[in-house]
């Protein structure tokens, strides 16, 4: 599917899962490189950036995943193929991409603020679907920083075991985002030098935009990650210290009990003289015996706070 908008003689041709015709009208219209055309075809598994004589082109990987209690993780990003020319922008994309679409509408009713400038070059409306790109994924990371809080609350309500599997597909989700943002820092860098030749040096104003908003998006992304990390080492330590607890407890209980089953092994060994055997009330003499012993067993053990 193809969409066109045209504004102050800048063009931006928006293709969605672009057909092999559509690509090849594109390429003779706008004169692109035969090489980009074919990769325009299929999504493309690497950031990739190129220059050419008229025209330069970008492949951008924009992580979107939503985590889902009990789901299992899919590294899912949405491809962006950017080529910017003097005059237009192409984008490419292989499934619907919401911000993009939200873009275009404000495109369409012209209720963007500072439309002008929004359209004032190709360049321009590039480093504005970056923002809303970058917005997109802010509001994700708000969102996983959201469910994080939840998380802490749940931490020290004893919920460990849970947090356990949470916080780590939380934590591996951070992590695919922030390599998929890093991929792209060279691009920006790349854009930055070749916008300046083809834009002007006025167009300093719109690349310190865009570096902003990116490093928003992954400093939001690191201090997502650098929370994660906190939680997990206070849910793991609980853990532990419960199961440690759990393990003296039992160790302690354990301890009590041994000596009981010495006596009651000892009084039920098969031998002629075994003490206190046929005697009045041997079972109960017995009986005491060792309640006596669990009693001064359990009076120690709490004394030491080993209870």
């Amino acid at each position: 599917m193809v969409s066109t908008y045209t504004q102050n003689k800048v063009t931006w041709i928006d293709l969605e899962n672009p057909t092999k015709d559509e690509v090849r009208d594109i390429m003779n219209t706008y004169n692109l490189d035969p090489s980009v055309a074919e990769d325009l075809l299929d999504p493309t598994i690497r950031t990739r950036a190129d220059t050419f004589a008229d025209f330069t082109y970008f492949v951008l990987h924009f992580p979107f995943h939503s985590h889902k209690k009990n789901h299992i993780f899919d590294k899912r990003t949405e491809e962006v193929d950017f080529v910017i020319g003097k005059n237009f922008l192409i984008t490419i994309h292989y499934a619907p991409i919401e911000a993009l679409i939200d873009f275009s509408k404000s495109l369409e009713t012209d209720t963007l603020l500072h439309h002008d400038r929004v359209t004032k070059s190709s360049g321009a409306l590039f480093v504005h679907i970056l923002y809303k790109m970058y917005r997109a994924v802010h509001e994700k990371v708000e969102d996983i920083h959201t469910t994080l809080n939840m998380h802490e609350e749940r931490i020290f309500e004893g919920d460990h075991k849970v947090m356990v599997s949470e916080l780590s597909s939380l934590n591996r989700i951070l992590i695919y985002f922030r390599e998929s943002l890093t991929s792209h820092k060279d691009i920006i860098k790349l854009f930055e030098r070749t916008s300046l030749t083809m834009f002007g040096k006025d167009f300093s104003f719109y690349i310190e935009h865009i570096k902003q908003e990116y490093n928003k998006a992954l400093q939001a992304v690191l201090s997502a990650k650098e929370y994660t990390d906190e939680l997990r080492q206070t849910n793991d330590s609980l853990l532990s210290t419960k199961q440690s607890e759990i393990m003296k407890t039992l160790t302690v209980v354990n301890f009590i009990v041994l000596p009981l089953s010495v006596i009651t092994g000892l009084f039920g060994m098969n031998v002629n003289h075994t003490p206190l055997s046929g005697q009045s009330y041997d079972f109960w003499i017995i009986v005491l015996i060792m309640f006596l012993i669990t009693v001064i067993s359990t009076t120690i053990f709490k004394r030491k706070n080993w209870l």
